[in-house]
């Protein structure tokens, strides 16, 4: 293995700032990456990557598109303890290190958490990132947050598309840290001045880019785990808003008006929505191809299954969900998300009424299961239809919300849309098996669109392991998205 370089390049071929700052720390991160690639049994780090995993032809996963990712400043309000620490980002680490785990700058220890049972984002981002493992039948699945999509992009991207030098690329990728800010300042470990002021550094550093300068912004990418209502909202007094507001992000800010924000649930121009994180993270075709078989040997019973916690807007749901017990299984969100998965993967149907907005993880669950989601037909501003207890704003309605990463009309494609609760238990029991087979077998089709492969690693360049549904993965679809427009862009100046 090569030493350190001078510039803190590598440590061997390993590029973690826990390697950066001397010979000696170069020693300790090549022993500790070792030892863990030992329990794996995998081969040691060569230049390139880990082992012979170097990266796949960019025009398969990456749309043949070069991604540069900035190094943003680091915030000010962050005593960094390198010794201890690691970055779940650094693109060459392949198991969790020693030490208090960062994540896009932040430690986990600052950053709170809105789910019942976890006491801080350091759970969230085991695995880096992926959470914490348990099995489910043959197969590894992993308590993955739906907030996570800013490790995967990240990380995906640092592994197969990554361009060294800005000059060399097609797409800029800003990780800027919404999800850890939002948190940080929810659990008061960061005030909300602080990261208006990191917010600020972050929008001057980039204003004296030249890759920023050259077309302002507008072939540069922040990834939002957050839904994006948070940054659209023009209501002062709206939650979304002063959320927003507080953490120094806002898409009305002229700073950001031109980049594009990728989230899990947008539907403005400059956004753009992709599938939201899941359980399963798999490496190879094989895998995929094993969890479609499993998925379709399953028996199915009629049964709808609802796992949503209570709130007033679900309160006839609910209800209606007990009375129907012989069409309606209602669960628990605080129960096991195994138990969870188990019944998704045994009945035909889930119900999956809105949350806080429409959109929700659940109905993406479901579709990797193979059930066939139920969901409500939402309200035009009219608040005495009773469906906006159930759906929501039609703005941010499926059909609208993914319409760029699948196309219009794909709703129909996978789902069944319910006129209200009552018509939602007549669809469990009269949907004809006729129906119900054909929305399966397009769901067996759109499934490896929905999985985020696991994004720890580089797969290998010549392995035909990746190469039928790889490139089918939710980021590379996003980049494959986003080409047309880049092209466009970049042809303007010749």
């Amino acid at each position: 293995m090569a030493p350190c370089s001078a510039n803190g390049a590598r440590c061997g071929a390993c590029r973690s700032s826990a390697c950066r700052s001397s010979a000696r720390r170069c020693s300790l991160c090549r022993r500790r990456v070792l030892g863990a690639i030992a329990l794996l049994g995998l081969q040691p780090c060569v230049e390139g990557g880990l082992g012979n995993h170097t990266s796949a032809p960019a025009s398969a996963l990456c749309a043949g598109l070069s991604v540069f990712v900035y190094e943003l400043p680091a915030p000010t309000f962050v005593a960094r303890g390198e010794e201890q620490s690691y970055d779940v980002v650094d693109p060459e680490l392949p198991l969790e290190e020693q030490g208090t785990p960062y994540s896009l700058g932040i430690p986990c220890t600052m950053i709170g958490h809105a789910h019942k049972g976890r006491k801080d984002h350091c759970e969230v981002i085991q695995h880096l990132g992926m959470a914490e493992r348990q099995r489910l039948g043959a197969f590894d699945i992993y308590m993955t947050d739906q907030f996570a999509l800013g490790h995967v992009v990240v990380r995906y991207v640092l592994n197969h598309c990554r361009a060294e030098r800005w000059e060399d690329a097609d797409l800029f990728l800003v990780p800027v840290p919404i999800f850890e800010l939002k948190f940080a300042i929810q659990r008061k470990s960061v005030k909300p001045e602080q990261s208006q002021q990191y917010i600020k550094s972050v929008e001057e550093f980039l204003q004296r880019q030249p890759a920023w300068q050259k077309y302002g912004g507008r072939d540069h990418v922040v990834i939002n785990p957050l839904v994006n209502e948070y940054f659209e909202i023009t209501t002062p007094n709206d939650y979304y808003y002063q959320t927003a507001a507080g953490m120094g992000l806002r898409r009305d800010n002229p700073a950001w008006a031109k980049t594009l924000f990728v989230s899990i649930e947008a539907v403005s121009e400059r956004a753009f929505s992709v599938p939201y994180p899941t359980f399963l993270h798999p490496r190879s075709d094989a895998e995929v191809e094993a969890w479609l078989e499993h998925v379709r040997s399953m028996k199915k019973i009629r049964h709808g299954v609802l796992a949503a916690g209570w709130r007033r807007r679900r309160m006839r749901l609910l209800q209606l969900c007990k009375k129907r017990s012989n069409l309606c299984w209602h669960r628990s969100l605080h129960g096991d998300y195994k138990d969870r998965l188990m019944e998704y993967l045994e009945a035909d149907f889930s119900i999956q009424p809105g949350g806080d907005t429409p959109t929700r993880r659940g109905f993406f669950d479901s579709l990797l299961c193979g059930a066939i989601p139920i969901i409500f037909r939402p309200f035009n501003n009219d608040t005495s239809d009773r469906n906006s207890h159930v759906a929501g704003s039609a703005h941010y309605a499926y059909e609208n919300v993914y319409a760029k990463f699948f196309e219009k009309g794909w709703v129909e494609r996978f789902a069944l849309v319910a006129k209200d609760e009552n018509d939602a238990m007549k669809l469990i029991a009269e949907t004809s098996e006729e129906t119900i087979q054909r929305l399966r077998d397009n769901i067996l089709e759109v499934i490896p669109s929905l999985l985020y492969w696991d994004f720890r690693w580089q797969v290998a360049e010549d392995s035909p392991e990746w190469r039928q549904y790889g490139p089918q993965n939710p980021v590379a679809r996003l980049l494959h998205r986003l080409k047309p427009a880049l092209d466009r862009l970049h042809a303007s100046d010749m």
